[in-house]
């Protein structure tokens, strides 16, 4: 049986994208509040998770992450509301298309 699948990603006009890899980046540095913590969990470096972000940022023209002054507990990272935006459209986008793919894969397709 054949079933339709795809990929989503949202891509500037200067061409910078962001897709599923980014987007998990982004919601692990939001639940961990550090990219160091965010980028042990998804199983890569510190310094690709930072040079990813600030490529990002650049490519955007915005902010997506800014560090937080540490406390008793030590500094951390929290997304930027632009960053909540990216995740937002991104999770609207996915819903959308997932809702007609499931239409498409409920047809029997040999």
């Amino acid at each position: 049986m054949l079933k339709v699948r795809y990929k989503i990603w949202l891509e500037s006009e200067g061409g910078v994208s962001i897709g599923e890899g980014g987007i998990a980046l982004l919601r692990a540095i939001d639940e961990a509040k550090s990219i160091r913590a965010a980028a042990e969990k998804l199983g890569v470096s510190y310094t690709f998770a930072w040079n990813y972000i600030r490529r990002l940022e650049r490519g955007l023209g915005c902010k997506l992450v800014v560090g937080v002054r540490g406390g008793r507990e030590g500094g951390g990272a929290e997304l930027t509301e632009d960053a909540r935006h990216l995740l937002t459209l991104f999770e609207e986008a996915k819903a959308a298309v997932d809702g007609i793919v499931v239409k498409l894969n409920s047809r029997s397709l040999a």
